[in-house]
């Protein structure tokens, strides 16, 4: 005999989220249509980290698999402890749990290159080779709080500058907050200095997201950029200007830190991109942290 339906709740502070360093509560609902006796039910919560990317290779078999999985978080709560073994009644019966999550998790992420995933599994045994097995997702993300560090609530200075021939230097000054949260609108000021009044045709500020895959066998690099800032009227005959940028910041995960060689590390940059008529664009990256606290910012 089995359960009619099985059902999971889990109370979450925000959008079904749970947040590293908290004690997950809910409840388990099961509906049993018929009288019938438990042989066991297990309870588990399981973390798990993988990642697996191929590059070529000048022998064979030509192409080579990089591939791991590591076991992150596991967790065996005897929840149905007062019905195993026992006679069951058809209803409804509601079952309370609890379960703390560790402070160094790495947030849920999943990509084309690696995944991290977290599920409660319920199981229920019914016979030597039948089983039946309810599985509920859990989205974790890593608490990255760093708003007691004062440095971090004001604006830091960035300088880039570019040599043309035969001409005066050109140099940008940005202006900007190097912590923030999701949701947060970021400020930018850039000051452009340009004696040789070259022609800029726009300034664009990416916000940029890395990630390094690691593992034992090996390592691999990409981005992707998150979200964009414009800034198109910038004056043709004007040596000195100062540009003013806004750009909100999407519901993002948070940067990793304090982790001891992650599978998958997160970190972010700010690219300012000066784009010229007649020259190659100049660029920098702004290291950045995104936490999961706002940051109270001071003004400019």
């Amino acid at each position: 005999m089995t359960w009619a339906d099985c059902k999971i709740l889990v109370n979450s502070r925000i959008n079904g989220i749970c947040f590293t360093g908290d004690i997950v509560t809910g409840s388990i609902v099961l509906e049993f249509k018929e009288e019938q006796r438990i042989k066991a039910i297990t309870f588990k919560v399981l973390g798990t980290s993988k990642a697996r990317w191929s590059r070529s290779s000048p022998t064979m078999p030509f192409i080579r698999i990089y591939s791991e999985k590591v076991k992150l978080f596991y967790v065996n709560i005897n929840v149905f402890h007062q019905i195993i073994g026992q006679k069951v009644l058809p209803g409804t019966v509601n079952y309370p749990f609890h379960f703390s999550l560790p402070p160094d998790l790495p947030s849920s992420f999943r990509d084309s290159i690696a995944s991290v995933y977290y599920r409660i599994v319920i199981q229920n045994t019914l016979s030597y080779k039948m089983k039946q097995k309810k599985v509920f997702p859990l989205r974790i993300i890593s608490t990255v709080n760093i708003t007691h560090i004062k440095d971090y609530n004001v604006p830091s200075y960035f300088e880039i500058n570019k040599k043309f021939k035969n001409t005066n230097d050109f140099s940008l000054i940005v202006r900007t907050y190097k912590v923030f949260a999701p949701l947060q609108r970021i400020p930018f000021q850039v000051l452009i200095t340009n004696e040789s009044k070259v022609t800029i045709t726009k300034i664009n500020i990416y916000l940029i997201q890395k990630l390094h895959y690691s593992i034992y066998s090996g390592y691999y690099e990409t981005e992707k950029k998150i979200c964009k800032a414009a800034y198109k009227n910038i004056s043709l005959n004007a040596t000195r200007e100062t540009c003013n940028f806004i750009i909100d910041i999407p519901q993002v995960l948070p940067s990793t830190i304090n982790f001891v060689k992650p599978m998958i590390n997160i970190s972010y940059v700010f690219k300012v991109i000066a784009y010229f008529r007649w020259h190659l664009p100049v660029y920098m990256d702004v290291p950045v942290v995104i936490g999961t606290t706002p940051v109270h910012h001071l003004e400019f």
